[in-house]
């Protein structure tokens, strides 16, 4: 339900923008590598996500498309080998 909610928000968008740019206007960009595979690959049976990097994770805790369906906690790594 995630992917469709996140389509139906881009699409609302689109349309709207559409309304009210003129002639040639980008109505719609692909998001970064972050933000991507959070939409793709993060679904309900995620209980955790660790992110190592302060930057992506604004990224995908402050998206206004993307939804995680896990809550990600503002805990970030510091001083220590990337998780993986």
């Amino acid at each position: 339900m995630s992917e469709l909610n996140f389509l139906s928000r881009a699409w609302n968008k689109v349309k709207k923008d559409s309304e009210t740019v003129r002639a040639p206007a980008l109505l719609y960009s692909e998001h970064d590598l972050m933000l991507r595979v959070a939409r793709d690959m993060l679904n309900e049976d995620v209980s955790r996500i660790v992110i190592d990097d302060k930057e992506e994770y604004k990224k995908i805790a402050l998206s206004e498309f993307y939804r995680p369906p896990v809550p990600v906690k503002d805990k970030i790594l510091q001083g220590r080998d990337p998780p993986i």
